[in-house]
């Protein structure tokens, strides 16, 4: 394998040796103790070619001059191995001979060595002998951390193709940066799974995707009335890559204008408005706009949608629409070509029943794995539980003290310790997104309005067990006061320090902070809380195996009802 000594990124097949079966992608960083060095973000899709992996990451690391060899000892077995840089994340780097060495990214805080982790969470084999960690506590660069699991997200798209059939084509919403998760690399996962077609709002959010060269359709939501030929999405508009929205009269005559200003056919989707009020055209002009647009030599007719307004809780009102739009399109018959995609439902409408699936559907919250917890009662798709929640938003405890009974706790003294407490200190806030509304007070609790809650991770008898513990007292903008007494009196107070993991947001649906759950706790939406997730907080991309769900039919039915 001969590899760039500067490469900016780099793929590798790989596998761990001890594993019994294939795994999946890690992310892995590699970077040097001078500002200088290079960093590299490889992806390993781990198969079954270890020493090809690990000869490039070494031939990489050693090209760098990042690792020094007297560092990296060999074990009994004569294999060398290196420091975790976690021990939650149950890190393995060897190396297939002993004349070949392997480590990882330099710790510039105490300067000792880490290795690059393996995110399988696998256990040392038995002929590897992980060295001593050497400090005991985690580097903490980064205050929280955003984890996005791109193979949920994957398998996610893949349940909503098995619900909606073959017929039924998809186009993801990756509007506002995917919900704040990334939209260039949700994208290429959506699409690598089976989308159609992506939704975004406005010109600027399409040009970003097709900058990172996505070459699904894109379908622009907004009212774009005037393109220049300098524009980012002048070809991809002219190629019929780039599908944009009537809404009414006056916008068809400014899409006109450019349609014949380019000398090219544009394709079209009319939003027909049955209820939601917003964009879109009146119901009784709807006719007419399908008529013109079809008629117009430089306008191609390739959708037609409406946009429900309350289908997670109000189904009579979602079947008035349903019923309207579906009455515009029997009468516009022959003004409607036979590839027009038609399409109204949304994650809700999707996940609520068949009929509204049409030959389209556009999702958002679904693709991430949320939707089906916030429907309220009527008919639902039993399938939709195999949904499996991408983001885990993370952090650590960087402080633990113990305050007296009567004890007040934060701005406004809102919290008062009820017994002798152990109170955590989180530095996550409302300026990293977290909701104001979370943090449990006196009055609160005196109307059994209990606040938010986080969960630890906490190593206990040689496995990680997980805790769910209160924020307490006013959310700040920059950190949360958690109460750890419970969790104290469970593990011991060994177990409970600084560094230790704290899940904001959890991706086990059963969860207290489950993203719906909080959300609406809080006084807000998932949609929402994922939005406002600060752009400085870090994403990192994992493939994690999605959890299997078995589903009893019977139960969800007579819940839904």
């Amino acid at each position: 394998m001969s590899l760039p000594s500067r490469a900016r990124g780099i793929s590798f097949d790989c596998t761990c040796v001890g594993c019994t079966k294939p795994i999946f992608v890690m992310p892995s960083r590699i970077s040097g103790r001078r500002p200088s060095s290079a960093n590299v973000w490889p992806e390993a899709k781990i198969s079954d070619s270890a020493g090809e992996f690990l000869l490039g990451v070494v031939w990489v690391i050693t090209s760098l001059n990042l690792v020094p060899f007297d560092r990296i000892r060999p074990t009994s077995r004569g294999w060398p191995a290196a420091r975790p840089i976690e021990p939650s994340m149950g890190a393995l780097l060897i190396a297939p001979s002993p004349s070949w060495y392997a480590a990882g990214s330099a710790d510039t805080t105490d300067g000792t060595w880490s290795i690059i982790t393996c995110f399988g969470g696998r256990a040392w084999p038995p002929h590897i002998r992980p060295l001593t960690r050497t400090r005991t506590l985690p580097a903490m660069r980064e205050t929280s951390l955003v984890e996005i699991n791109l193979a949920a997200v994957s398998h996610n798209l893949r349940l909503l193709k098995r619900i909606v059939g073959d017929s039924c084509r998809l186009c993801p919403i990756v509007k506002a940066d995917a919900y704040g998760l990334g939209a260039p690399r949700i994208a290429r996962t959506l699409i690598g799974a089976g989308a159609d077609m992506l939704a975004v709002y406005d010109p600027a959010e399409a040009t970003e995707l097709l900058k990172r060269a996505i070459t699904a359709p894109i379908l622009v939501l907004m009212p774009v009335r005037e393109i220049d030929r300098l524009d980012e999405i002048y070809r991809a508009l002219i190629c019929r890559r780039l599908h944009l929205t009537v809404h009414d009269d006056a916008h068809l005559n400014d899409l006109i204008t450019v349609a014949e200003r380019f000398g090219a056919a544009i394709p079209v989707h009319l939003e027909i408005d049955t209820g939601m009020s917003r964009g879109g055209c009146d119901a009784d002009d709807a006719l007419a706009l399908i008529e013109r647009i079809s008629r117009h030599p430089r306008l191609q007719l390739a959708g037609l949608y409406t946009h429900f307004a309350h289908a997670e809780a109000d189904l009579d009102f979602t079947d008035r629409q349903f019923t309207q739009f579906n009455e515009i399109i029997d009468h516009a018959g022959d003004f409607i070509p036979e590839d027009c995609l038609i399409h109204c439902a949304s994650t809700f409408a999707t996940l609520r029943a068949q009929r509204y699936h049409r030959s389209m559907i556009r999702i958002g919250l679904a693709w991430a794995g949320y939707g089906l917890e916030m429907i309220e009662g009527g008919e639902i798709i039993i399938e939709g539980e195999k949904l499996q929640p991408a983001v885990v938003w993370k952090s650590h405890l960087v402080q633990v003290r113990s305050v007296p009974k009567g004890r007040t706790i934060g701005y406004s003294a809102t919290w008062t310790a009820p017994r002798d407490a152990v109170i955590g200190v989180v530095p996550v806030g409302y300026a990293d997104g977290y909701p104001m509304n979370l943090g449990a007070s006196d009055a609160k609790l005196a109307n059994d309005t209990p606040g938010g809650m986080v969960r630890l991770r906490i190593d206990a008898n040689g496995r990680t067990e997980s805790c769910d513990v209160p924020v307490v007292g006013a959310v700040n903008m920059d950190q949360i006061t958690i109460d750890l007494t419970d969790a104290v009196a469970r593990f011991g107070r060994a177990a409970i320090d600084v560094g230790m993991t704290v899940e904001l947001v959890s991706d086990d649906r059963a969860a207290s902070n489950h993203l719906p759950a909080l959300a609406e706790s809080g006084g807000t939406f998932a949609h929402e809380m994922l939005c406002r997730l600060n752009p400085r907080l870090k994403r990192e991309y994992v493939l994690r195996e999605p959890v299997h769900v078995e589903v009893d039919v019977a139960e969800k039915v007579v819940a839904a009802g």
